[in-house]
């Protein structure tokens, strides 16, 4: 990615912190013109880094008939569906994989939940580990450290978009 292209990533991201977590929601929290929120929305991890990269960089980053197929809140603590590793697939699809120490403001934290990689998160500035995401125990989108409390044991990887 050009910088230009991870400032737009960094810079939509932003504006979804305070977006309340819901699971499959897709729906931006709504502002007044002080930045006040108005209507908290919903967003899960997965839609939320879908939402962010297809506003930022809409002409690299198509629709992806993925982001709309149906999965049960918990999919990915069932060996029958976590085998499949749907949602490492579809970033696989756009994305290349990169080492930690290589991961930079705009690219893609996967950390894994269960059985698989289930959690989705942008790299923000400065640079890894500080990431936004939609934590479903916090019940919000918001910018977190990547190696602190639970997500510091979690398994992780990298990816960058092609």
């Amino acid at each position: 990615m050009t910088e230009s292209e991870r400032a737009n990533v960094v810079r939509e991201a932003l504006s979804w912190v305070g977006t309340a977590f819901h699971h499959r929601g897709r729906v931006k929290a709504t502002r007044d013109r002080d930045g006040r929120i108005l209507d908290k929305g919903g967003v899960d991890c997965a839609q939320s880094v879908y939402l962010i990269y297809r506003a930022a960089l809409p002409a690299r980053m198509p629709a992806i008939a993925a982001a709309d197929l149906d999965y049960g809140q918990h999919w990915n603590l069932s060996s029958a569906t976590a085998a499949e590793e749907r949602y490492l697939a579809a970033v696989l699809a756009h994305a290349s994989e990169i080492g930690e120490k290589a991961a930079r403001p705009g690219d893609l934290a996967l950390f894994k939940v269960g059985l698989a990689f289930a959690h989705g998160a942008i790299v923000m500035p400065p640079g890894w580990p500080k990431v936004a995401h939609a934590n479903a125990e916090a019940g919000v989108f918001m910018c977190d450290s990547g190696n602190q409390g639970p997500w510091a044991r979690r398994a992780k990887r990298f990816f960058t978009l092609r």
